[in-house]
């Protein structure tokens, strides 16, 4: 079988993309240092991992995906022992633990945690799905691993990632068929103590104060005001790639999670709505990939990677226009990260592999995500 060639080229270009708006996106630190290498760091950076990622992803592609299956629960306890290991030996700016060092190497460990938690519950519903009525097993099985992930990440703190997480795991339940009341109660609960753990840090406070314009929040609320004066400027055309001002510091770290106000600064709204297209095209053949699969691993394990990367784009995006809050959530394949860079080609590894899977499956089939009668259909399976 082969892997979903137009999946595997939009990836391509996606990745072909952000290596260019990172090289330009980094035009002021490349103009006012003593020599190019030294200003490109980041540049050579991203380009190795872009590179390490690339061949992780074909390496994982060509692996049966019910290997990697076998491989998850290992994988989940390696991310939560590094989501722990973070908290006492990690590094971060302000007193954020967000880090391991590795001599020259950073690792963000919850890059993987959000990946290792959708595979790991993907599983543990294959194995126990027959027993899902019973409370003790969605305890045991699914709400404590996502409340350990999800607690971890949130004393780093790390919010932002916290919250979308929360949020890919609430869809995950939700098509698993888990009841909307109880799922709705937990909503409440997750809000709640989120909603305290952000007043009771200073940095997260401020950015929200910063989104909602209060009064005191001028650092934060300046720099979605840049990011939205930066694609403002770009109009239908942009400036040209390489011609933008944001990059010279007027947006910090532009590079990172504000990149894609680079994009529409020098790309214009053209640029902009292709990259868009790039990724609802990595979307809709996820979901694709979904449908076609032979088993309740495969459909969830690639519809929770797909909607992974959705909920990632669509809240960089909104952050991006000041319809969000400063979270610092990286956009896919595209801002300067070597963890998120190499964890996300490699889950497209995952979603690739199932790909092949699942190509001699007729297309006549239900899309199993939908929920009938308070339940979900999946491959070989009934309506609960």
């Amino acid at each position: 079988m082969k892997i979903d060639r137009i999946l595997f080229w939009d990836i391509i270009f996606i990745l072909i993309f952000g290596l260019l708006m990172v090289l330009s996106s980094l035009g002021g630190f490349i103009m006012f240092s003593n020599n190019f290498l030294m200003g490109s760091e980041k540049f050579i950076k991203q380009l190795v991992v872009a590179f390490m990622g690339f061949l992780a992803m074909l390496g994982l592609s060509k692996v049966d995906y019910r290997v990697i299956r076998s491989w998850v629960r290992p994988i989940f306890i390696i991310a939560v022992l590094l989501l722990g290991a973070v908290l006492v030996i990690g590094g971060g700016l302000g007193g954020v633990k967000r880090w391991l060092s590795l001599g020259p190497i950073n690792f963000q460990p919850s890059e993987l945690a959000k990946y290792a938690l959708v595979l790991f519950l993907a599983s543990a519903y294959e194995k126990k799905r027959d027993e899902i009525d019973n409370i003790a097993v969605r305890i045991k099985y699914f709400y404590t691993p996502i409340a350990i992930v999800i607690g971890l990440i949130v004393v780093e703190p790390n919010f932002g990632t916290a919250f979308v997480i929360s949020l890919i795991s609430l869809t995950m339940l939700f098509v698993m068929g888990f009841d909307v009341k109880e799922l709705g109660a937990l909503v409440l609960l997750a809000l709640t103590v989120l909603t305290v753990e952000i007043i009771a840090t200073p940095y997260a406070r401020m950015r929200v104060a910063g989104f909602l314009n209060l009064k005191g929040a001028k650092a934060s609320g300046t720099q979605s005001m840049y990011s939205i004066f930066a694609i403002g400027s770009g109009r239908l055309f942009g400036l040209g790639l390489g011609g933008g001002m944001t990059k010279l510091f007027f947006l910090p770290r532009a590079y990172t999670d504000f990149i894609f106000s680079v994009i529409g600064e020098e790309l214009g709204f053209i640029g902009a709505f292709l990259m868009i297209v790039a990724y609802i095209v990595l979307i809709v053949r996820g979901m694709k990939i979904a449908k076609m699969s032979k088993d309740t691993f495969a459909f969830l394990a690639s519809y929770g990677i797909t909607i992974t990367v959705a909920y990632y784009v669509i809240f960089n995006i909104l952050i991006a226009l000041k319809l969000f809050p400063v979270t610092g959530l990286p956009l896919p394949f595209v801002s300067v990260g070597g963890s998120s860079l190499m964890i996300t080609l490699s889950a497209m590894g995952v979603l690739l592999s199932i790909s092949k899977s699942g190509e001699d499956i007729r297309s006549e089939n239900d899309f199993y995500s939908f929920r009938r009668n308070g339940r979900t259909y999946f491959p070989g399976t009934t309506a609960g």
